[in-house]
């Protein structure tokens, strides 16, 4: 790269909640970015203003730093469209406080973007899962790209915010993130800006995750349950009928939702997400696993975790191998 003065602006939003340290940390892999022309953008609805967490940090590569308090926080997704609304960047890019880039993850980012197609509107990187050693124990590579709305309409994976970086125009086509969804709002948003725009995948796990730090959302069951898969379903299901896949996508969300329930031990309504999803697409062989899975039990599913974490933990470790 050649410096801000001809780089595109990439805005990064990073919502905070409470956590100095984490907060500090993930400014520093800002700072510590290889790409110059950045504007950091901290979305602060902690109840002590987080501003003082980052003094006496060296951040002097960033470009531009931004502090937004609000005197009525309404959750993640409405931190982010504060961030998206403040933001200048030809580029918006997401970092939760407690993740991690590694120093390249933007310029590589912004390079896929300007040798891209001008259609392409989001470029999403793999991401790297550790323990609290700092050991490797899963690396996600991400595949789905190109036209992806049938993709995902079909339950194609993705990958969370801090993996993500948008074209602005992009988010001026297909819209903000929607408030209404307390989980899954990163799918919906996802689902939209593939109706506007190209998807492109960046293989390199560029985000670190931390284990067992991400599922403060995902463990509430009963919000994912009443609120966001039945609003899910009805937001867009006229977008599955426009391409004949009403079948395919309501199997997916009940696959989506049998996975959250067996992640958070309710396996009644596991037993009767997985049925939702084999009734709606019966040649679907992930759908009769999780049923499987729902029939067994805790015990079952806590074996099948532990050997698939085995199994994640061996190729991440054979793939960081020298």
């Amino acid at each position: 790269m050649t410096g801000r003065e001809t780089e595109p602006l990439v805005s990064v939003v990073v919502p905070t909640f409470n956590r100095p340290a984490a907060l500090r940390a993930a400014a520093e892999s800002v700072n510590a970015q290889t790409y110059d022309s950045i504007q950091l953008i901290v979305v602060d609805d902690s109840t002590t203003p987080a501003e003082a967490a980052l003094t006496g940090l060296d951040l002097d590569a960033i470009a531009e730093i931004h502090f937004i308090r609000s005197a009525n926080p309404q959750g993640a997704a409405a931190a982010r469209n504060r961030g998206i609304a403040a933001a200048d960047g030809v580029y918006v890019a997401f970092l939760d406080d407690d993740d991690r880039w590694n120093p390249e993850k933007i310029e590589k980012q912004v390079e896929a973007f300007e040798t891209a197609a001008a259609d392409v509107g989001v470029v999403y990187t793999g991401q790297r899962y550790v323990d609290g050693a700092g050991n490797t124990t899963t690396i996600r590579t991400p595949t789905t790209q190109g036209w992806v709305t049938e993709q995902l309409l079909a339950g194609a994976p993705l990958a969370p915010f801090s993996t993500v970086m948008v074209r602005a125009a992009a988010i001026a086509d297909a819209g903000t993130i929607d408030e209404r969804f307390p989980i899954w709002e990163d799918r919906e948003w996802y689902l939209r800006l593939s109706t506007v725009c190209q998807f492109l995948a960046v293989p390199e796990p560029l985000v670190i995750r931390s284990m067992g730090d991400h599922g403060q959302l995902s463990s509430d069951f009963a919000r994912i349950q009443d609120v966001s898969y039945p609003l899910f379903l009805d937001t867009h299901a006229p977008l599955a009928a426009s391409y004949g896949m009403e079948r395919q996508f309501e199997a997916s969300m009940a696959r989506m939702l049998a996975v959250a329930a067996l992640d958070t031990g309710h396996y009644a309504a596991a037993r009767r997400a997985s049925m939702r999803a084999v009734r709606a697409e019966p040649t679907n062989e992930t759908a009769w696993v999780y049923l499987v899975l729902s029939l067994g039990g805790r015990v079952t599913y806590r074996l099948a975790q532990s050997a698939k974490r085995r199994i994640s933990t061996a190729q991440a470790s054979n793939s960081t191998s020298p």
